[in-house]
């Protein structure tokens, strides 16, 4: 896998020379991007000394920001990681950044141990704090060393500050995030450009546009729902004044008056992209924050949003990683199946240097739109998608499709609620079909056996999960299918279940 490098520079003398000759001495690295803002004196001759591709466009008045955009729109490479040329950003990193870029959309560096003063640590530990609302799930939104996949760059309108990564962050909307810890080491050589009250100033103004940005909708929900509350009171208030007759008639009013108010408001502008949200829709729409379900990367933003209630998508893979840990996979390699993968990054998980070569994945979707987005997600080398449904798929098909005869593991995760009785069927019989004899069969799903998360379900997933069992009902119809149970976790209201196809 080919990658570039971008390395914004000014007066950088005595660093750029040594970290393009560092960094191009992996063959994966196809160039060096030098995009100088005028430095007068010899870095652009250093760089090109030692075969950096230099572009000095931007002037000693253009930002790192313009510097950084200018250099991507150079590149000749589809992945590309940004670094500092005062060699802060160790190089050996950055091949495992460009690594991470066949899986997600950004990838950065953040600070595991500093060495820098302690003013700048002050100064970063504020910015943190400030940007938090920002990037919840992102360990250091102060970083300035990431990679970025081009296609998602080009054409973004990215606006000069000192943090150009939270910019592409926001700007971009990626599905898909990873960091990688570093020890960060000051400077030897010459001194930073940017002063520390710029830093802050500037700082400062850049995390409040993009906050305002971010939350657009947030504000949206605000407005709407802060008038809804002035149409309540105004009816409560006023019928009890006004009019003979008590304030609860007016209350009852106000509400359904501020019910309607919210709902049409919400349709028509909150969540204006979707023009068709039904009544019965509105309660998943506020949970999925305006996703749409069957968006293409929907799955990802469950993982790598960092918003808290969707946090519980990550654990729970991590739940079924564990359940499906055996020598078989992680040793000695495997085939794994996951039927309705959508573009869940479960599947990556199984991805390692030791079985990655005897390791082939299957994923099954029905969604076009989630497996266009997952192919650009996944290792193509031994990952194989296929578009079908897995409730008419039969097993004669799937191998004519793969060539693959059995799978150490079968995985259908979070979707079993969405199947009614004679469907749920074939998808037990497609398992059972499927998997070796002693190998692993894992269903994670909704348990209607806790009340409060029935009562969760029902209301935000009502119209689409037609037939949640409870885990003794499912455990039963899952052993008529042929398959052993062994043994279950619960995580909040779901339940995963881990079976095996007996041994002949």
């Amino acid at each position: 896998m080919k990658y570039s490098v971008v390395v914004p520079t000014l007066n950088e003398e005595g660093n750029i020379g040594g970290l393009v000759k560092e960094l191009k001495k992996d063959p994966n690295c196809f160039e060096v991007v030098v995009a100088d803002n005028g430095s007068t004196d010899k870095t652009v001759f250093e760089a090109g000394e030692a075969r950096g591709n230099v572009y000095q466009e931007g002037g000693t008045n253009a930002s790192v920001s313009d510097a950084i955009k200018r250099g991507i729109l150079n590149c000749k490479t589809e992945f590309v990681i940004v670094m500092d040329a005062d060699w802060s950003h160790p190089p050996n990193l950055v091949p495992k950044l460009a690594e991470k870029l066949k899986y997600h959309d950004i990838v950065y560096g953040y600070r595991d141990k500093s060495k820098d003063s302690f003013i700048n640590r002050f100064i970063s530990s504020f910015g943190k704090l400030a940007s938090l609302p920002l990037g919840p799930g992102i360990k250091d939104r102060m970083t300035g060393f990431f990679g970025i996949r081009k296609v998602k760059a080009m054409g973004v309108n990215i606006n000069s500050g000192p943090k150009p990564f939270l910019e592409y962050v926001i700007r971009t909307e990626p599905s898909s995030m990873s960091g990688l810890p570093y020890t960060f080491v000051e400077r030897s050589v010459g001194k930073s450009k940017l002063g520390r009250g710029s830093i802050l100033f500037t700082g400062i103004m850049q995390l409040v546009r993009l906050t305002f940005m971010k939350y657009t909708r947030l504000v949206k929900y605000c407005v709407v729902g802060g008038g809804g509350v002035l149409i309540y009171l105004s009816f409560t208030i006023g019928v009890q004044e006004l009019t003979p007759y008590p304030y609860y008639i007016g209350a009852l009013i106000g509400a359904g008056t501020a019910f309607i108010w919210n709902f049409i408001l919400h349709g028509l502008w909150t969540f204006a992209e979707n023009k068709h949200l039904s009544f019965r829709s509105l309660p998943n729409a506020l949970w999925n924050l305006g996703h749409d379900n069957d968006e293409g990367d929907f799955d990802w933003w469950e993982w790598t949003s960092g918003v808290p209630h969707k946090r519980f998508k990550r654990i729970l893979g991590k739940h079924i990683y564990e359940l499906a840990k055996g020598d078989s996979l992680q040793n000695s390699g495997g085939n794994i199946l996951s039927l309705g993968c959508g573009s869940s990054p479960i599947l990556n998980m199984f991805d390692s240097e030791s079985n990655k070569d005897s390791l082939k994945k299957v994923g099954v979707e029905l969604n076009p739109a989630k497996l266009d987005f997952f192919k650009h997600h996944v290792d193509t080398e031994n990952t194989t998608l296929l578009n079908a449904d897995i409730t008419e798929l039969e097993y004669q098909n799937l191998y004519e499709a793969t060539g693959i005869d059995t799978y150490d593991l079968v995985l259908c995760n979070e979707v079993v609620e969405h199947f009614d009785n004679e469907n749920l069927s074939h998808v037990l019989r497609l398992m059972f079909e499927s998997v070796k004899h002693g190998g692993k069969v894992i269903i994670s799903t909704p348990d209607t056996s806790s009340k409060a998360g029935n009562l969760v379900e029902t209301v935000l997933h009502g119209e689409f999960h037609v037939g949640m069992l409870d885990a003794k009902s499912l455990i039963s119809k899952v052993e008529e299918a042929g398959l052993h149970y062994k043994t279950s976790r619960n995580f909040l209201w779901d339940r995963i279940h881990l079976f095996e196809k007996a041994v002949v």
